[in-house]
């Protein structure tokens, strides 16, 4: 009979309170892992699976951004979106938030560069959540000013129908700085997916207003 050699091994739990000897080798029994010991890490280091170093749909993407305590890309654009024309309110861009991606705790960075032409006109950016008629995180307005940039963020607050958006739409500064008013909220359920919208409008239609880019990464929990 062939000799059988076996690993030490252990839960998930288990092994995250367990300090594993240098070069040791054990198995997460949970999520079928192998971990490294350096003899003084707690849990010791985890060795990337298949399915973890090779992700092939949004599902495994979101399980590895997860199990790592990663961020991931939900959305990027590095090409210019114009309008110009009409008064109206005009998406320019939209990304999806997949269904129950946040979790309870789960938070969105949304990073943006937008243009305009130099007039005294009203040109106004804005970020919506949950679609082109939800609640603005971002709304700032450019007259003589010709390039803005910004950085937002949108986390979950312990469910997955509460939000908070980090900063006040009335601050110019990119998404830093005070206000006078307390941050907003939004009790949008996150358990289906959310439409994250870029818009621009103008006071003037003689005039263009340009969504230059965006980043918008998702940290799940």
């Amino acid at each position: 009979m062939a000799t059988q050699r076996k690993l030490r091994r252990g839960t998930t739990s288990e092994l995250n309170a367990f300090t594993p000897a240098q070069a040791e080798v054990v198995v997460d029994t949970t999520l079928n892992q192998l971990r490294v010991g350096d003899g003084s890490t707690l849990g010791g280091f985890k060795v990337a699976t298949e399915l973890q170093a090779i992700p092939t749909t949004d599902a495994q993407r979101i399980i590895n951004a997860r199990a790592n305590k990663a961020g991931i890309v939900l959305g990027q654009s590095a090409a210019a979106v114009s309008v110009t024309g009409t008064a109206t309110e005009t998406v320019l861009a939209t990304v999806t938030v997949p269904a129950g991606f946040l979790g309870l705790n789960g938070s969105i960075d949304i990073i943006t560069l937008w243009s305009n032409n130099n007039s005294g006109n009203n040109k106004t950016f804005r970020g919506r959540w949950n679609g082109a008629g939800g609640n603005a995180f971002l709304g700032v307005v450019q007259t003589t000013n010709v390039a803005y940039s910004d950085f937002r963020r949108i986390a979950n607050r312990n469910s997955a129908s509460s939000q908070i958006f980090f900063n006040r739409v009335s601050v110019s500064t990119g998404g830093w700085g005070a206000g006078s008013s307390a941050s907003p909220t939004d009790t949008v359920n996150t358990s289906s997916a959310v439409d994250i919208v870029l818009t621009a409008q103008l006071a003037n239609t003689g005039d263009t207003a340009t969504l230059e880019g965006y980043i918008i990464i998702g940290y799940p929990t």
